[in-house]
This record gives structure tokens, C-alpha cells and sequence, in this order.
């Protein structure tokens, strides 16, 4: 459940949006922090609840991001890892080559059915695994991208959030109010498939904005609190309105968090270090 879009506003940046839906029952997430694993300086939002996360960055501007994967063909076992707990096992990495060797190494089985979004250096690469059989595609971050999931069924979602997508950043073109729009969307009939949704169990609770220039990536988190007239947790549908929503183009008000590049990210080789 959630629902990932990326675009690049300006020539040589990159923008990440995240919206975070999950069930009433689950802990809020924690703000955004840093860590150093495996000799990497990383940004990323913590699950309450697993201590994993959903979206991170790390200091070779390397970018990370999974969802769930609801599909006829998944196949949900007895999971005994949280799915957030993928992405910080894989922050050491450089590039994108060196997180597909990592997945090698690790037992997927262990996981529920997940689709990791990997970007670096302008390429996007999509990792599935449906519970027995994993695959790869690859993307351009060139051209704007979307990736959604609901517990409903990725399906039941897919087309309508695609179809907003394209109408949306045809209408605005890709930038990031377009791409805010689109976070902060809501269909007053139907809530429960919406972008930023709601349902009687679950909603859209947190957005995450990575932002990645040449020499710096900023990490913009906030909760995602109700919006008028959305009833949390109460049978029935949401009464207000979609014209009202739409126009809805403020960015998550959180405080962000900077991280700088490494030299190699930024293209200066490498630095020799300073003895003293």
C-alpha cells in the first residue's frame, strides 16, 4: 500500500515522491535520521513497529524504495523479516549493479511478495519478487515514472492512479507542483483507491520527498494528517470535495534533512585522505 512517483524537474535533478499508507493499527513511523551502514551516510524515515523503512538515500546518491506486491500471482508466506528491513541491508551499496549482487545473497523467502525501486545516476530499475520467482525491468528516469500498490489489489488501482498520473503532468508538465498535485489527490467517491487514500482500516499516512542535485540530496518527511471532511476509520465514504482537493499543491512541511555526495557520486574521482 503506497504510491511512488519520480521525476526530473531540471537537468541533472531528480525528484522522489512517497506516499506511505498503512493499516490504522500500525505505529505511527519516526521522522527521518541519519546513519552510517556499511561505510555509507544514509537518510531514511524508521518503521515504528519493524525498525526497517520504505524509502531511503545514501551519500553516492544512490536511492531506494519498496512497496508491496499485491497481485493474483503473489505468493505471501510466512514472513518472518518486515519488508523495511530490506533496504537497509542493501544501503552500503554504490550503485545499482552492487544492490542486485546483494539481493543474491540475501533469502528472499524471508520476505513477503515486495517491488524494490532502485535509482542511480538517471537509470530507475524496478526488482519484483512475487514469493517464488523474482525479475528485473528498467527504466529511464528521463521520462516522469509511477509505481503504486493497495492492499485492495495493485490491479484495482493501477489504471485509475496511472491514468491521473499522465493527466496530471500533461496538464502541469513534470514538475513539482505537478507531482504534489498528484500526492495530494483524492477522489471524493472513492477514497479507498485514491493517491492519498483512505479507507475504514487504512489511509495515506506520511509523504517523503527525496530531492537529488549533483552534489546534495534533501529529505523532506510529514505526517499526512486528515483532510476535510475524510472519516478515519468510520464506515462509509468521504463527503468533500475533489475540486478542492486537487488544487491541493503543498509539499510536505516537514524540516528536511541534507545529505552531502560523496566526491566519486560528484564526478571528482577519487580524494586521497588528509594525514595528519
Amino acid at each position: 500500500m503506497c504510491t511512488m512517483s519520480i521525476i526530473c524537474p531540471r537537468n541533472k535533478q531528480l525528484r522522489i515522491a512517497f506516499n506511505r499508507d498503512e493499516l490504522l493499527t500500525r505505529p505511527p513511523g519516526s521522522p527521518p535520521t541519519r546513519l552510517s551502514l556499511g561505510g555509507r551516510e544514509s537518510l531514511f524515515p524508521v518503521d515504528s513497529r519493524a525498525g526497517g523503512t520504505w524509502i531511503a538515500v545514501n551519500d553516492a546518491g544512490l536511492a531506494m524504495a519498496v512497496l508491496n506486491l499485491n497481485q493474483a500471482r503473489s505468493q505471501p508466506g510466512n514472513a518472518i523479516l518486515s519488508r523495511g528491513k530490506l533496504i537497509p541491508m542493501l544501503l552500503h551499496a554504490t550503485g545499482t549493479d552492487e544492490v542486485m549482487q546483494s539481493l543474491q545473497a540475501i533469502s528472499l523467502t524471508d520476505f513477503d511478495p515486495f517491488r524494490l525501486i532502485v535509482f542511480y545516476e538517471s537509470s530507475v530499475t524496478e526488482f519484483q519478487f512475487d514469493g517464488s520467482v523474482s525479475f528485473t525491468l528498467n527504466y529511464s528516469a528521463a521520462e516522469p515514472l509511477m509505481f503504486t500498490s493497495s492492499g485492495l489489489g495493485d490491479d484495482r488501482v493501477e489504471r485509475p492512479r496511472r491514468m491521473l498520473f499522465n493527466e496530471i503532468i500533461t496538464r502541469y508538465g513534470a514538475t513539482p507542483k505537478a507531482q504534489t498535485l498528484f500526492h495530494n489527490h483524492v477522489w471524493h467517491d472513492r477514497p479507498h483507491i485514491s493517491v492519498r487514500m483512505s479507507r475504514e482500516n487504512a489511509r495515506t499516512v506520511s509523504q517523503t520527498v527525496i530531492e537529488i542535485d549533483p552534489d546534495r540530496a534533501v529529505m523532506t518527511y510529514a505526517p499526512s494528517p486528515p483532510y476535510a471532511g475524510e472519516r478515519t476509520g468510520v464506515r462509509g465514504l468521504a463527503k468533500t470535495s475533489q475540486e478542492k482537493l486537487i488544487l491541493n499543491d503543498a509539499p510536505p512541511s516537514g524540516s528536511p534533512l541534507t545529505l552531502t555526495l560523496s566526491p566519486e557520486y560528484r564526478g571528482e574521482g577519487n580524494v586521497q585522505p588528509v594525514l595528519s
